[in-house]
Parts: structure tokens; C-alpha cells; sequence
């Protein structure tokens, strides 16, 4: 008979699973935790570490709730920004050959900065805050207010582009939206646990009317 490996016997610890990002299984999360922390028999230690657990439980919460309203965004508005992608492309193409095509520089310069134009567009459509309706670049007709904005946005976004700070660009919307849903209710005023001295810092003003 073989002797037995006790080495092979032995379990190997499991690993901790991570959490799973969804608004249900983090509302069961918050659900159970504030049962627990409703009760007199937690130690000092426990309840602090509980009530940690609580506020990265609802600030997850609200992330993932921002992550929906994304995802609706971008469902919602696919298929004008594939269309006016596609018109895109094709108004470059046609440029590219009007700059290769000039016949003297003062034609091939126009053409070029309409290019940078159009490329500017594209920039535009690929890196809309994805937590605003979509403002389309051809829409039919718009109201002075609504193309204001528009034009303003469009600008912010061309220059987050040139300083490379387009992911710092979706996160200030980001942060807006979560404001908003504060304001609403629909979320708690809750901030990652390193963040929690920060918390009465100023941020930028919630612009509720943008593109409703």
C-alpha cells in the first residue's frame, strides 16, 4: 500500500471572490449589511469595519448605476452615430483626393484644414459624454439654447483631444450624472473609502438642463 501524500490532501486556500458589479446583488449587499449593523452585539471593530463596507457597498451602487445609464446611451444612440460616422468617412475620403488632386496650395490648404475639420467630427461622435443624449451634428432643426451647447461641447471635447485627456473628460460627466442621481434620490451621497476626507471638496457645478 502507498503511503499517502498529506501534502496532495491538503485544500489549497480559495481564493476571495470578487465582488460582482450589478445594482442587485449590490442592493442585497447594502440590504444585508444594514440588517447587521441594526443589531447591539457587534463589537466596536466589526461595526467599524461594516459601516466601511457599507459606504464602498453604495458608492459601487451608484457606479453601477451610472454604468447602466451609459450602456442605455450608447444603445440609444448607435445607429445615428454609426450613420454619421459613415458620412464621415466618406466626406475625408472625397477630401483626401481633393488635397492629392490640388493644383496649387492655397487649394490644397483649404482642403487640408476641412480635413481637420472633419476629423475634429469624428473625435466628436467617438467621445460624446456617454452619459448625455447624443446631440447630433446634423440634427434637422435645433433651438439657439440647445445649439449653444452643443458648440460649446464640441469644443471641450477637441480640447480634451489635443491634451490628451479625453478619459479625464468622460469621468467630470461621470461625476455630474452622480450628482444628478444625488439630487434625485436615486442614489446615496457615497465616496470610495480613500476619498472619504476629499468628500467636502468642491466640484463642479451639475448642469441639470444639459440636452434634456
Amino acid at each position: 500500500m502507498k503511503p499517502v501524500d498529506r501534502k496532495k490532501q491538503q485544500r489549497k486556500p480559495q481564493e476571495a471572490k470578487p465582488l460582482e458589479k450589478s445594482t442587485g446583488k449590490l442592493k442585497k449587499k447594502i440590504r444585508d449589511t444594514e440588517r447587521m449593523l441594526s443589531k447591539d452585539t457587534l463589537s466596536g471593530p466589526i461595526r467599524t469595519n461594516m459601516e466601511r463596507q457599507l459606504i464602498h457597498f453604495k458608492y459601487l451602487y451608484g457606479e453601477c448605476v451610472i454604468d447602466e445609464r451609459e450602456r442605455a446611451m450608447q444603445k440609444q444612440y448607435h445607429g445615428i452615430k454609426h450613420i454619421e460616422r459613415t458620412k464621415l468617412n466618406r466626406k475625408m475620403t472625397q477630401v483626401r483626393r481633393e488635397i492629392s488632386e490640388a493644383e496649387d496650395d492655397a487649394t490644397r490648404n483649404k482642403a487640408k484644414q476641412k480635413l481637420k475639420e472633419l476629423g475634429l467630427d469624428l473625435i466628436y461622435i467617438d467621445n460624446f459624454p456617454k452619459t448625455l443624449p447624443y446631440a447630433s451634428l446634423y440634427g434637422a432643426s435645433e433651438d439657439e439654447k440647445r445649439a449653444k451647447k452643443k458648440d460649446g461641447l464640441r469644443d471641450e471635447i477637441r480640447r480634451a483631444h489635443e491634451s490628451n485627456t479625453l478619459d479625464d473628460l468622460q469621468q467630470k460627466y461621470r461625476k455630474l450624472w452622480r450628482k444628478r442621481l444625488i439630487k434625485e434620490k436615486t442614489i446615496e451621497d457615497a465616496h470610495p473609502i480613500e476619498q472619504q476626507d476629499d468628500a467636502a471638496a468642491p466640484t463642479a457645478s451639475l448642469k441639470d438642463e444639459f440636452f434634456e
